[in-house]
């Protein structure tokens, strides 16, 4: 719905990242689920001046963490937070029950809520899934010491804004598909996601296996049937 946003709201960097200021906890953005899993995103709100980023929620199950606590989603928020010199406060999803009558709830996003501070280092932090809490310092005054004083790990004051312009002329995910339609459920959505892997390749941008060809999906090797 890119169009009608920019229509009501303009196409600044403001009309997509908005940040408020307080004068009593600093200035707030916030960035939900997957969206912060473009590095762009909280740096468009630390462009904007945002000094605490609030991102609530992903969907990152403890299989997937592997031997690291938090797996990727930790590890984005700090790098988030490292690049951007800001604090990034991750409450993660609790247990969901999916029925009223359900005894037991599911855990859909891992826990391991955190507070992490503008060098990237974990405040607090708490592995469970279920209801818990975790706290931390946030020094908004340290912050913005750091920030217009240090000139080594500052990283924002280093950016080459005209080397990385380029990078975004074309397009990879389509704009306005859900403009003038409804949007479509997974399965067609899956058409969507394949058609930018292969401007990804025509681009050069990725490069495909060595069993597919030109224009081919992917292909899963056929199955084995029942193990023996």
């Amino acid at each position: 719905m890119y169009d009608r946003w920019v229509e009501l709201f303009g196409d600044g960097i403001d009309a997509f990242y908005p940040v408020l200021r307080t004068d009593d906890i600093g200035h707030l953005g916030t960035i939900c689920c997957s969206d912060a899993e473009c590095p762009e995103a909280v740096r468009a709100l630390a462009l904007q001046g945002a000094e605490v980023v609030y991102r609530p929620g992903e969907a990152v199950p403890m299989t997937q963490a592997g031997p690291d606590p938090g797996g990727t989603w930790l590890l984005q928020n700090r790098a988030h937070a490292h690049f951007n010199s800001l604090y990034m406060v991750c409450p993660n999803a609790g247990p969901v029950y999916p029925m009223p009558d359900s005894r037991h709830p599911y855990d859909i996003a891992g826990g391991n809520a955190h507070v992490v501070d503008f060098h990237g280092a974990v405040l607090g932090h708490t592995a469970s899934g279920y209801n818990s809490f975790v706290s931390g310092i946030v020094d908004i005054e340290a912050l913005r010491q750091f920030r217009t004083m240090n000139l080594n790990s500052n990283w924002l004051k280093d950016l080459r804004t005209e080397v990385f312009r380029r990078m975004y002329d074309e397009p990879i995910h389509p704009a306005n598909l859900w403009l003038t339609d409804e949007p479509v459920r997974h399965a067609e959505a899956d058409e969507i996601y394949r058609a930018n892997i292969r401007r990804l390749v025509e681009r050069g941008a990725y490069t495909p296996p060595a069993h597919a060809f030109p224009g081919a999906r992917y292909v899963a090797p056929p199955d084995p049937g029942p193990a023996r």
